[in-house]
């Protein structure tokens, strides 16, 4: 669910800054201020616009014994065979 919030008498030499930081990035006010609100509560690497409704059936139903396993099997995965890159 997403909720809505709406700033009121927002001090003008903040909305400029807001504008001046939203154009030098290119984007638009709105994105910019969800954007500076996720990195300020640490969430800006957890939380994604994307989301994929597809998956929800699988989220939460690996125990954790499936989550060693996995792990287990692909721990490989993190090597580097330096042979390959001469």
């Amino acid at each position: 669910m997403k909720h809505d919030i709406v700033l009121n008498n927002l001090d003008e030499i903040i909305f400029d800054r807001l504008k001046y930081e939203a154009d030098k990035q290119g984007l638009d006010l709105k994105t910019l201020v969800l954007s500076m609100i996720k990195q300020s509560l640490g969430l800006d690497n957890i939380i994604s616009e994307k989301t994929y409704p597809e998956l929800d059936s699988l989220s939460g139903t690996w125990t954790l014994n499936d989550y060693k396993e996995f792990k287990n099997n692909t721990s490989g995965f993190e090597k580097i065979d330096d042979d390959l890159w001469k």
